[in-house]
């Protein structure tokens, strides 16, 4: 068989748009056609081979490893589909992805957690956090605190959810038991500290209890 023939039917093959393209880059010096056809016939044997090893019954082909092992060892999905990866290179792909995407791993673990927790999702997170002015609902200030997103408030009761509050309200919260009783003599006790009957017992920078010794006495 002359190579012209054998090129035009490797044209053929692959289809006439993709062959323009790799005779304009033979006619640069790129590569050549032949070699690509030839290229293609042998990944086209490889994978007849896959798929021999991937028909065996019971068995399964990792792709990433590229080991042959057991069905039942991989893991089951929602959908009734068994998983691509075997479990041990599924751990290693998920750790690349999370050192390669960060932030997105940060939100998938925070949206997540939102919805374990309060079976609230992203949108229903969003919508509350509009309705609040993007603020905290008691001190009214934009940043949540140490953690990314702001609280999501709820009754230890009866798990309504209250709000959104920032770390130090969330905390603050927590520290006073909930308790509005607790909180209203907080309120109180602020208001009358100032006024209060210790109010005299201030003490100031640099001033001393009647039982202490200045600087000053202390080296003598």
């Amino acid at each position: 068989m002359r190579p012209e023939r054998s090129a035009t039917r490797g044209l053929r093959r692959i289809g006439a748009r993709t062959a323009a393209i790799f005779m304009l880059a033979q006619q640069n010096g790129r590569f050549s056609l032949q070699k690509t056809i030839e290229h293609r016939r042998k990944i086209g044997e490889s994978n007849k081979q896959t798929w021999a090893l991937k028909l065996t019954p019971g068995m399964k082909l990792c792709p990433e490893c590229g080991e042959l092992k057991a069905r039942e060892t991989f893991r089951q999905r929602l959908n009734g589909y068994t998983a691509s990866y075997c479990p041990a290179c599924e751990a290693v792909i998920a750790k690349r992805y999370r050192k390669a995407n960060p932030e997105a791993q940060r939100k998938i673990a925070s949206d997540a957690s939102l919805f374990v927790q309060h079976s609230l999702r992203r949108s229903d997170y969003d919508e509350m956090l509009a309705a609040q002015g993007g603020r905290c609902a008691i001190c009214l200030s934009g940043d949540p605190g140490k953690k990314p997103r702001f609280f999501v408030d709820h009754c230890h009761e009866t798990m309504e959810i209250r709000g959104l509050l920032c770390t130090s309200c969330n905390s603050g919260l927590g520290f006073l038991k909930e308790n509005p009783k607790v909180l209203e003599r907080a309120i109180a006790y602020l208001k009358t500290a100032r006024t209060g009957k210790y109010s005299q017992c201030r003490r100031g920078r640099g001033q001393h209890g009647p039982g202490s010794r200045s600087r000053e006495a202390r080296a003598e």
